[in-house]
């Protein structure tokens, strides 16, 4: 016989350390639904909490262990490490549960499950747990850092134990414990990551109700509930509330992410979550475009490392996220280990993009790259007036972000851009400037740059002429019938039908106004959006000008749902549209609804749509009005 006696040498002080239940976190905030869901769990005989570091399970289990203590349970606590040998684990169990209060007796031969030392410490633990019959709680933290012998080990004592031991095993990702065989009958409950964030009303808890709502949700955006990045944003506050320098919160976070999560990574898996902290959003079928691969669903499905901080973007969880502390993390850890890789993937990434009509995020992507003549490449094919017909001035604005002056002086269409955002910020003499020394340089819109888009100069070129200039009449200066040709591209088309849609609402023309206006929208395909926009309101006027409200408010109708739909953050286009039409529907047969349905909407043109200058604008609307309030006797509006 063999006695558990108090002098034994494994009492030192590492193991009392590993045995210890941990202290509760300074700022802790109960969690009454997850405690009550664990506590729940506990009923059967395995309970497994498996989430990414720093999402709050030694904590919770802190919390939960020791109410369970208080209630006067039996609670054995186990902080687990990657050298814990089957005979040390073995040893380390007892003493865990009889620190919790359970009673050790003398060990017996028949006790042993067999002759090694671990084994023969089990089978004594195992009667003695059997022997005092209440449920005895043994908790195991951090078990993936468990060798694998020790998991197999570990994994008979899970089958073989008694029936009253409660096991609860905390992990990152599951080393090889056989889980799926206690789950099926009905012993054993998993609990995941989603269960351990905070939600938003916890966050607001955890902040003490100082947020505002603004703040609230910026937080929750930030941290998506990870229970660690609520932490440094909560330190980093309160040090900037009392005037305190403190720790570097974006260095610490940092810290924790590279030694708790790419530390513990396998090198395959991390070296793909670096490539993957390069993308906006992880798409499979982007991922492979990129890397030339075909599994990226697979891989990635197949990473359960991850579970956690790959966020779901739409409902069925194909397109994730890397979580933006770790994204920020793993891009500098990158540009640090493999910056030429770096450049490689938002290179790839860029030109994927562009195949997809994503144009925003494939510019930033070749700026990220540092490749300047990438970014000049994309702007200049996708073309200035065709990016103001899909999406407006607003992506206009996006592209001149990543336009440098190296860029502008070696691609015209590029400086054409400029051009119309020095316009819109009111700065007419540098826009005039720099058009006619582009104008120069091309001898006037006719040399493309070498593998350019025939013609698209050109068109690129009027529009901009049209802006700078305040002409909406630009065609009829460039040709004796300023009708659409033939010969003209169906780009150039589009252009002088919009133009002279514009110069016939200009001369109260209206019947011609509409003519024009519904070729341009007839040539029109799907993704010309702010095109439609733009038209749709000049009909909607010139339909207002002839006493043909109905019309004007089903334009004005369009014009409002598109701009929700595709503009939503053009406030001021929007509330154009719900003006215009608020005017036009009880006014049916009103004459004075002529001159006020046209007010709201020409307001907006004046500011916005067509880039031309406020006071030059009022007074083009003023000529309107005034031919509309006053038309020949019998003769109506043309």
């Amino acid at each position: 016989m063999t006695s558990h006696s108090s002098h034994n040498p494994l009492r030192s002080w590492p193991l009392q350390a590993k045995i210890a239940i941990p202290e509760v976190p300074k700022g802790y905030v109960h969690r009454t639904s997850l405690v009550q869901r664990i506590e729940a769990a506990l009923e059967r005989r395995l309970t497994v909490l498996r989430a990414p570091a720093g999402f709050g399970k030694t904590t919770v289990l802190t919390d939960v262990c020791r109410r369970k203590k208080n209630e006067g349970g039996v609670v054995g606590w186990l902080s687990l490490d990657d050298d814990d040998a089957p005979n040390l684990l073995g040893s380390y169990i007892p003493c865990a549960l009889e620190r919790g209060g359970l009673d050790l007796p003398v060990m017996h031969e028949f006790d042993a499950w067999s002759s090694s030392p671990g084994a023969r410490q089990m089978g004594m633990l195992a009667r003695a747990v059997q022997d005092h019959a209440a449920p005895c709680l043994l908790i195991l933290d951090e078990v993936d850092l468990l060798p694998q012998r020790s998991v197999e080990w570990l994994d008979r004592l899970l089958k073989r134990g008694p029936e009253n031991l409660r096991v609860v095993l905390a992990f990152r990702s599951n080393p090889g414990i056989d889980i799926a065989t206690h789950v099926l009958n009905g012993s054993g409950s998993v609990i995941s990551t989603e269960r351990f964030r905070f939600s938003r009303a916890q966050i607001g808890s955890l902040f003490r109700g100082e947020l505002s709502r603004r703040e609230l949700a910026a937080v929750e955006v930030r941290t998506a509930g990870w229970p660690v990045a609520l932490m440094f944003c909560r330190n980093l506050r309160v040090g900037q509330r009392g005037g305190e320098p403190g720790v570097d919160t974006e260095k610490l976070a940092s810290n924790y992410t590279e030694v708790r999560l790419l530390g513990h990574l396998p090198r395959e898996v991390r070296a793909d979550l670096l490539d993957m902290a390069v993308f906006d959003r992880i798409e499979p079928h982007l991922v492979d475009d990129v890397l030339g691969s075909s599994d990226a669903r697979l891989r990635i499905a197949e990473r359960p490392e991850l579970d956690g901080i790959l966020l779901p973007v739409d409902k069925d969880g194909g397109v994730r996220r890397l979580h933006p502390l770790v994204k920020e993390c793993c891009v500098a850890r990158l540009s640090i280990e493999a910056p030429a890789r770096k450049r490689f993937l938002h290179t790839r990434i860029a030109r994927a993009l562009w195949r997809r009509s994503e144009l925003t995020a494939a510019w930033r992507h070749a700026a990220a790259a540092g490749d300047g003549r990438l970014v000049g490449e994309l702007v200049e094919k996708a073309g200035v007036f065709r990016v103001w017909l899909r999406d407006g001035m607003t992506r206009l604005f996006s592209a001149d972000h990543f336009l440098t002056p190296e860029i502008t002086a070696a691609y015209p269409r590029c400086a054409l851009l400029r051009c119309l955002v020095l316009r819109m910020r009111l700065k007419l003499g540098e826009a005039r400037a720099l058009f006619e020394s582009v104008a120069r340089a091309t001898d006037d819109f006719t040399q493309e740059l070498a593998g350019g888009e025939s013609g698209a100069l050109a068109v690129d070129g009027t529009f901009t002429r049209a802006v700078l200039t305040d002409r909406a009449d630009q065609p009829e200066r460039e040709s004796s019938d300023p009708s659409p040709q033939a010969g003209d591209s169906a780009e150039r088309q589009r252009l002088k039908s919009i133009l002279l849609c514009v110069s016939c609402f200009r001369s109260a023309s209206f019947e011609e106004c509409r003519r024009h206006g519904t070729s341009a929208q007839a040539a029109f395909s799907e993704d010309v959006r702010y095109g439609g926009v733009f038209v749709d309101i000049h009909l909607g006027m010139a339909a207002m000008a002839q006493g043909r409200v109905k019309e004007a408010s089903d334009r004005y109708a369009r014009v409002r749902q598109d701009a929700r739909a595709h503009f939503s953050g053009d406030l001021c286009l929007a509330a154009c549209a719900d003006g215009a039409r608020s005017r036009a529907q009880p006014r049916e047969g009103d004459p004075a609804a002529k001159t006020e349905g046209i007010d709201a909407p020409a307001g907006h043109l004046e500011r916005h749509l067509c880039g031309g200058g406020r006071r030059e604008r009022r007074a083009d609307v003023d000529a309107v009005r005034q031919r509309v309030r006053g038309p020949v006797p019998g003769a109506g509006a043309r």
